[in-house]
């Protein structure tokens, strides 16, 4: 396997045998996607009279894991990333199409079935559930804290966690202030006049509109959700 020396830097990204690397069609692991992989055993077989054992119809027809297991091989490793990491780079194995679909069939059914297996383990481990709870309440806490009097979402999380708050409570907390949403844009232009004559203590235009006093009508604007700095969004 080839291993680089100090060879320059492209910005903060790659060092130029990365670069090149790439250019000549080799990239991490991560990067091959089942896509790239068929594409490349395209173009391969394009450009390359080669008696193949396997069709590209039979190779669309494996999964990502046994197309990354079986058509890539590991050409060497370079730097990349602002902290010059050392990162394996793999290219397509032109050994693979020696082998038929049969064979190959064998293990995509082999490596399914320990997917299969990973997934029920994961199901069924009371850690994993938990960890899987926490980072949907996180998603949901993220999403719903500005319908709720909390600053921040860890704020909202850490309520819910701690039984002050329950997630049911934060999503009736949700549907009411879209209501009052609702309600302030169909009355728009009432509430905001109400508004400029609480702040012009106009009490005779108050008390057309129902209020007996400054007060009533601020009481009222508050009831609404209306918040006068923000008048037209969530918070």
């Amino acid at each position: 396997m080839f291993r680089e020396g100090k060879k320059g830097y492209i910005g903060k990204s790659m060092s130029v045998r990365a670069s090149m690397a790439y250019n000549g069609g080799k990239m991490p692991i991560s990067k091959w996607t089942k896509a790239a992989i068929i594409e490349a055993c395209t173009e391969f077989l394009e450009e390359n009279e080669i008696e193949s054992k396997i069709t590209l119809a039979e190779i669309k027809k494996l999964s990502v894991a046994t197309l990354k297991e079986r058509f890539l091989s590991l050409d060497s490793w370079h730097h990349t990333g602002a902290f010059y990491q050392e990162t394996y780079f793999y290219e397509l194995n032109k050994y693979a199409f020696d082998l038929d679909y049969e064979f190959y069939a064998k293990i995509d059914a082999a490596n399914k079935e320990k997917a299969r297996a990973k997934k029920e383990e994961k199901e069924n481990n009371p850690f994993y559930q938990q960890q899987l709870a926490a980072k949907r309440l996180k998603r949901q806490c993220k999403e719903l804290y500005v319908y709720t009097k909390y600053k921040t979402f860890n704020g909202l999380q850490r309520a819910i966690e701690s039984g002050k708050i329950t997630i049911d409570d934060v999503y009736a907390m949700k549907a009411e202030r879209l209501n009052q949403l609702d309600y302030i844009h169909e009355n728009k232009q009432r509430i905001m006049k109400i508004d400029v004559w609480i702040r012009q203590n106009a009490l005779n235009r108050l008390n057309e509109e129902g209020f007996k006093s400054v007060k009533d009508a601020i009481k009222w604007l508050k009831s609404i959700g209306y918040t006068p700095n923000k008048p037209f969004v969530i918070k």
